[in-house]
């Protein structure tokens, strides 16, 4: 047999393999629908309930997922609590969850702390744009502020309507954590808070407070131009009385950030940037920072990043992934009612 006759053999092999194969497949496209009922998805061992603050005057929807030996165990657990929870609660819990199952990092509580949805988008916007920021007031005589004044009136936002940050620490201070202290076992030494964007404002901000009762913090994609840039003003004066700060921090942002007018406007990276150089320049001696500006990430895409780096750094156990071993129950364990 002649090179061409088997080229033309082989060629038609491939193309009856191919029509066999796009067959199976319009004959599966055409099987009828699977006859089981379809049911809620929900997170293994993770709860959710209404909170009404008296300090806020506000309700939110708050969410606890605990870790998966948390019913076997008498033992307290760090907890992690995520600001924006309606958008961030369900991605720290997978992350932290991945990373326990494979030893990286802790077991952790994670708590998710949101304006509920039914109150609607709008409310959503302004409430955080409101409780993420400190007092102050924007003087609107730089440009790129110019422009985040006009994208917030043009959704019908009052860009002055700012100053809640002190509150919203209180009620996570005071209201929040002791009831979830009363109900879970949280180890406040070991204690975190994640934010993105306002949120990560927030995070500068609780950092920065003598009122915070975290110790640990993950900043991503800090909105540091809020209030006119009242952070950098809280920072020098916190510098000015204190000669420590007892705490660890972790702060990201994404490269493409940099590009974008809008997101400069918030100071997202160049704040990031100046904030880092701030802190290495105020040498706390008990004081852990670390920083990151991620190539080919943008202002959402980048939050899986900021998670997974915050965790190894804040509840790393030193394991690597060479090193991970498969908990018998895969890391869910059963959904049983919190003792």
């Amino acid at each position: 047999m002649g090179a061409s006759t088997r080229c033309s053999a082989a060629a038609r092999l491939r193309a009856s393999a191919f029509v066999a194969r796009k067959h199976a497949t319009l004959r599966f496209l055409q099987l009828p629908p699977m006859k089981s009922e379809t049911r809620p998805y929900t997170i293994a061992q993770a709860y959710a309930f209404s909170f009404d603050s008296a300090l806020m005057g506000a309700r939110y929807d708050v969410s606890v997922a605990l870790p998966a030996s948390y019913a076997a165990t008498g033992r307290s657990y760090p907890v992690l609590v995520v600001v924006d929870g309606n958008q961030l609660f369900e991605l720290a819990v997978q992350i932290a969850r991945n990373f326990a199952i494979a030893g990286e990092v802790e077991e952790l509580i994670v708590v998710g702390v949101a304006c509920p949805a039914a109150e609607g988008f709008h409310e959503f916007v302004r409430r955080r744009h409101y409780e993420f920021s400190p007092p102050g007031r924007y003087a609107f005589d730089n440009p790129l502020i110019q422009l985040l004044k006009e994208r917030m009136e043009t959704v019908g936002l009052d860009p002055q309507e700012v100053g809640g940050a002190p509150k919203l620490l209180r009620f996570l201070a005071d209201e929040l954590l002791p009831t979830l202290a009363g109900e879970y076992r949280l180890d406040m030494q070991q204690s975190g808070l994640f934010g993105h964007s306002a949120g990560g404002a927030f995070v500068l901000y609780s950092l920065l407070s003598d009122a915070s009762p975290f110790r640990k913090y993950i900043c991503g994609s800090p909105a540091t131009s809020v209030s006119d840039g009242e952070l950098f003003r809280m920072e020098e004066r916190y510098a000015a009385t204190h000669r420590d700060l007892d705490a660890t921090l972790y702060m990201a942002a994404g490269v493409e950030e940099m590009q974008s007018a809008f997101m400069e406007s918030g100071g997202i990276v160049s704040g990031l940037a100046r904030f880092a150089g701030l802190f290495a320049l105020r040498r706390y001696p008990s004081f852990r920072v670390g920083s990151d500006v991620f190539p080919g990430e943008g202002h959402t895409s980048v939050m899986p990043m900021v998670l997974s780096r915050g965790l190894r750094m804040l509840w790393g156990t030193g394991r690597g992934p060479d090193d991970e071993v498969m908990p018998t129950d895969g890391g869910c364990g059963e959904a049983k009612t919190p003792s």
